[in-house]
């Protein structure tokens, strides 16, 4: 994955990664099938599985009815006249169409910590290293895409820089509500860092969170 300036690039990433995914899908029993899978980016899917054999799949909350069976590495399912192929890799269910349309699910969401209101800018100050990013809920650990990935906060100024990055940013900030809001990330958004009731600290951004925690 390319990192420019600390933007992850998604579009393109994420399809290639949903064509990986389907290569590497690995056998699963019936019972790590069942239960109710949402799509990870892009289109609203909910597939629901009951261990008998029927379920449900709703494309942005139109809902049909499913009925399953398992093969030797994949789920065969049959929604009306359609039929589908789901596999999992790793923590997502891979599901494909009868043309070939892919949508990574996953059941695995995962919820932060509440944000806190800092006093002041020196709560934010010292260094921070990241351990892992949210995308739409989804856990993915930083190791191996830009690590090591730190940001040192001074008075109004945020550096970061990483392994996978083309060169190091630095970014002025203001104090606002409690919270950091970078400026000159692009001339079109600032980005905001907020304080977490664990003690960590996350940079939030309309496609992803990234989770950081205060290196001593």
């Amino acid at each position: 994955m390319r990192w420019d300036g600390g933007i992850w690039m998604r579009k393109p990433v994420l399809t290639l990664l949903m064509a990986c995914l389907l290569l590497i899908c690995a056998c699963a029993s019936a019972e790590e099938y069942t239960g109710v899978w949402n799509t990870v980016t892009g289109e609203s899917v909910t597939l629901a599985l009951r261990d008998d054999g029927t379920g449900s799949l709703s494309f942005s909350g139109t809902e049909q009815t499913v009925d399953w069976t398992e093969g030797e590495q994949n789920l065969s399912l049959s929604c009306g006249e359609t039929t589908y192929t789901a596999a999992m890799s790793g923590q997502f269910l891979m599901l494909m169409d009868q043309i070939g349309h892919v949508w990574a699910l996953t059941r695995d969401l995962y919820d932060l910590p509440g944000i806190v209101q800092a006093e002041s800018m020196e709560d934010f100050l010292g260094r921070w290293r990241a351990d892992y990013a949210l995308v739409s809920g989804i856990r993915v650990s930083m190791d191996g895409q830009v690590g090591p990935y730190t940001m040192e906060i001074a008075e109004q100024v945020v550096h970061l820089q990483g392994s996978g990055m083309d060169k190091p940013v630095d970014w002025v900030c203001r104090f606002e509500s409690g919270s950091l809001i970078l400026s000159g990330y692009s001339a079109e958004t600032d980005q905001s860092l907020h304080l977490r009731a664990d003690g960590t600290l996350t940079r939030d951004m309309d496609y992803m969170v990234i989770h950081f925690v205060r290196e001593q």
